[in-house]
């Protein structure tokens, strides 16, 4: 019966579409057909459902409501409609005996090529011998005409003129004329083709009155067509799928879901794992889902939507047990349709659906929410989510049933939720097993600990470096430290800021090490290009080493600096301990020259100075603290020839910047003390 009744609703198609055509009299042929087949579709349906328990509603309206109306359109139109002729000729054609004067002038339209024979043979007797054929032809809208060809001797337009013939025109080297007896076929017969086409379109038009007299049934046959197909298409899907009938309870406060199962993914996915849900009472109403990245958030969300939605249209749902309560609207922000179009972001169509959630949500809707709050900055985002959630909240038992999926941590590690027993925190579960991350989809009570992009970023195929990358500059930012550039890309900077893109030479720089490579002996020096590539590969080693220099040249002012901040916490100690005798002590002409408290704060003061112009001092302050011998790991340090140099000049005189003038009260060479 199923399969019957399937079979007979595949040919009820568009109803209104075909009336809408037919009273704007733009009726196309096939539009006959199609009306055809689903009147009579609609009557084995009604047959049908007559045989069927009429205790069920919809087989009751179908058996009373499609009434003798349909049998009739269904008459009217197999009695008056040539479907073969109208596909045909793409034109209205009635079938015979409707219309005696229509059959009466197709009759005569049949027979007139044999009629017109006779005529043209007549009408070759009395024309000139030189014409050795003609022919009568009959052309809608202009008439009967009698057809001569083209003789050589007919050149210029004088020429066509014949006794007794009216010249019409010339077309495909034949001349049309039209005679007496043309002229009697006319009065005779008429314009049989457009009589005939003007007649079928008023059959026609008298027709259409009759179907859109009974318009009324033929839309309420599509209303109730649809209903019956849609519950056909549940059912088949419940026994096909293994649904279960839902229970409708108006006391429960909520949902309550058995082991219930997203009805597309589980035919997508190899495995499926169903999950539970159940809101409302002692669960509360809120719930917060957090989780890695593709590990089911979003599918569980759509999960508890479609199975609610499908109890409450009536339809058996993909679950164990479901029991739904009285639920009036389910909001959801969930997926942004983009349209270039609406002239809004893709964000601020995601705060338009959340802004008719929290106007419009009571304490019976359904709302849900997925990643709310990712299309902006992080913060603003997190902010938002956060005061959403809390206005609901704060409704108190009035909140709606709420469903937050957000990959935001801080929601739950900054503690921007109030604690009671309206919240609760779901996980999805995973276990990692070395470097790989399994997960469970299984919604658990819980926090996640980490969202795990890298492992996803891996399973989209991002390179491992890429990956590693990310890895450590997320580890800065969570522990509060500065994102440390990639040595290797600072180092080809340097180079590139140094030496630019390309050598002296105009040669590019490779980044690779060089190695000495010796000439075969049999080469000569004076060969010009063994020479210059020789020249060429002895300034790349240079500037090899030059820039190895430099970079431990980096690595030495990193250490310096370490050291500078040392001395420098040293040197405010030793300031703050001699007090009054600070750096306005250096000014006092009563102090003496050899007191030893003097001779301190002058080294310290030095020291300082020399220290923030980027000098080290030649005379530390004491072994342990010495900058000039000694590396700083301890180790003896090797000074260069620009090391003895700048000692020299030091000897000479203390260095100051350029530009820089001596203070007053002070010995040439100083700026006076150091301002820590």
């Amino acid at each position: 019966m199923a399969q019957m009744l399937h079979r007979l609703l595949g040919h009820i198609k568009n109803v209104p579409l075909i009336l809408k055509r037919m009273k704007l009299s733009h009726t196309k042929v096939s539009d006959w057909q199609v009306l055809y087949k689903t009147v009579y579709s609609a009557l084995g349906l009604r047959d049908a459902c007559r045989s069927l328990p009429q205790s069920i509603q919809l087989f009751r309206d179908i058996a009373q409501e499609f009434s003798d109306d349909l049998h009739h359109i269904a008459s009217l139109i197999g009695k008056v409609v040539d479907f073969e002729g109208s596909l045909a000729e793409n034109r209205f054609i009635v079938l015979p005996n409707i219309d005696p004067e229509i059959d009466e002038k197709k009759r005569r339209l049949m027979g007139l090529p044999s009629f017109l024979t006779e005529v043209a043979q007549k009408e070759l007797e009395n024309l000139d011998s030189r014409i050795p054929s003609c022919s009568v032809i009959y052309i809608p809208l202009i008439g009967f005409l009698l057809s001569i060809p083209r003789l050589p001797s007919m050149v210029e337009t004088s020429d066509f003129e014949i006794e007794g013939l009216d010249f019409m025109f010339l077309s495909e080297e034949k001349l049309h004329y039209r005679s007496a007896r043309t002229k009697e076929l006319d009065a005779l017969l008429g314009d049989l083709h457009c009589d005939i086409r003007d007649q079928e379109t008023l059959l026609m038009h008298q027709l259409q009155c009759q179907v859109l007299a009974r318009a009324a049934v033929l839309t309420r046959v599509l209303d109730l067509a649809s209903r019956l197909d849609v519950l056909l298409a549940l059912a088949s899907a419940a026994r096909d799928y293994g649904y279960s009938r839902p229970r409708y309870s108006p006391r429960l406060l909520g949902v309550r879901i058995q082991n219930g199962r997203h009805p597309l993914m589980e035919l997508c996915a190899r495995t499926f794992v169903p999950n539970s849900t159940e809101c409302g009472g002692d669960k509360g109403r809120v719930k917060v889902i957090t989780g890695p990245n593709s590990s089911g958030k979003s599918i569980y969300l759509k999960q508890v939507g479609l199975i609610t939605f499908m109890a409450l249209v009536g339809s058996f749902v993909p679950a164990e047990e479901a029991e739904i309560g009285a639920v009036d609207a389910i909001f959801t922000r969930i997926h942004s349709c983009e349209s270039i179009s609406l002239g809004l972001s893709t964000f601020m169509i995601d705060l338009n659906q959340v802004a008719k959630a929290v106007n419009n949500a009571t304490e019976q809707s359904l709302v849900l929410i997925d990643e709310f709050g990712k299309g902006t900055n992080t913060v603003d985002g997190l902010a938002l989510l956060a005061a959403v959630i809390r206005h609901w909240l704060a409704l108190g038992p009035t909140c709606p049933h709420v469903f937050v999926a957000t990959n935001f941590l801080s929601l739950v590690q900054l503690q921007l939720l109030p604690q009671g027993p309206l919240v609760q925190y779901l996980t999805m579960e995973t276990c990692e097993d070395g470097n790989d991350l399994v997960f469970f989809y299984q919604v658990c009570e819980g926090v996640a600990s980490a969202s795990h992009a890298s492992h996803t970023a891996a399973q989209a195929g991002l390179p491992d470096k890429l990956i590693a990358r990310g890895k450590e500059v997320s580890d800065f930012i969570r522990s509060g430290k500065p994102i440390q550039p990639v040595k290797e890309l600072l180092k080809e900077k340097q180079m590139e800021k140094t030496m630019g893109s390309r050598g002296r030479s105009g040669l590019p720089l490779v980044q690779a090490p060089y190695t000495v490579l010796l000439l075969p002996l049999e080469t000569s020096h004076q060969d010009p290009g063994a020479r210059s590539f020789f020249l060429w590969l002895q300034r790349m080693q240079a500037l090899e080493r030059e820039q190895d220099a430099l970079w431990q040249g980096l690595e030495l002012l990193e250490h310096s600096q370490a050291w500078y901040e040392g001395r420098l916490r040293e040197a405010q100690q030793q300031q703050l301990r001699l007090g009054a005798l600070g750096e306005n002590f250096l000014t006092d002409s009563h102090s003496e020259p050899g007191s030893p408290q003097l001779a301190q704060i002058q080294k310290v003061n030095i020291c300082l100075q020399n220290l923030i112009q980027g000098k080290f001092s030649p005379h530390p302050l004491n072994k342990d603290s010495s900058c000039a011998t000694q590396d700083w790991k301890g180790r003896p340090r090797k000074q260069n020839l620009w090391q003895q140099q700048e000692l020299t000049r030091q000897q000479k005189g203390v260095i100051r910047p350029k530009g820089e003038m001596a203070q007053p009260g002070y010995p040439e060479g100083r700026v006076g003390p150091t301002r820590v």
